[in-house]
């Protein structure tokens, strides 16, 4: 699915990090699902099964430095920031579910259109993972644009590859190890654990 360059928003190089999140079937729960329900504002939830996609768009831009809506509803980011006509890689899109005027709904991250003109997203809870997805562009409720800042960082033990992102741009990067850098959001070829070793073992290159 062709996806729109550019540079991304810091909420969708945090959201890139969750990309491989999928509940576990059975009785198990995967941790970082329920971290993202915590850094929603819902630590009370205890499992996986509990739909996540406001949850993990919550996770992200908590982890980005930005506010959410601190809800579990997809439709309370209809209220949410800056209302987008045209939107932009990384803005809120969201959709309904069963009929247009149901409570129902999913949120996710704009990665750009199909080639049909379907919506291409980025999100968490499409098909059990967090994952690009296309969604028919009739089922559109519309697009946002995070505005407001947290007033503290957020402390996770979530991966969060902002700080890859942001020391590419503010520091010169090994040139034997940018190509392998890129994989890790451009392709995602690379396994999370090993992807977690490298950007890690980068960072603390830097400092």
């Amino acid at each position: 699915m062709p996806r729109m360059p550019g540079a991304a928003p810091p909420w969708l190089v945090a959201a890139r990090a969750f990309i491989g999140i999928k509940e576990i079937r059975g009785s198990e729960h995967t941790p970082e699902i329920l971290e993202m329900f915590r850094l929603a504002g819902h630590s009370w939830v205890s499992d996986d099964e509990t739909p996540w996609c406001a949850a993990a768009a919550n996770a992200a831009l908590a982890l980005a430095g930005f506010e959410g809506t601190g809800q579990l509803n997809a439709r309370s980011f209809l209220n949410f920031g800056e209302e987008i006509s045209t939107p932009r890689i990384g803005d809120i899109v969201v959709f309904w579910r069963v009929k247009p005027d149901s409570w129902q709904g999913h949120v996710g991250f704009f990665a750009g259109f199909s080639r049909d003109g379907d919506i291409i997203c980025l999100g968490g809870n499409q098909g059990d993972e967090f994952n690009f997805s296309q969604y028919q562009r009739e089922r559109l409720l519309g697009y946002r644009r995070p505005v407001k800042r947290l007033p503290e960082p957020v402390v996770s033990d979530l991966f969060n590859a902002l700080g890859l992102d942001m020391s590419i741009a503010d520091y010169p990067t090994d040139e034997s190890k940018a190509p392998i850098l890129s994989l890790l959001f451009d392709e995602h070829s690379i396994p999370r654990s090993q992807r977690r070793r490298i950007v890690d073992d980068w960072l603390a290159s830097q400092s």
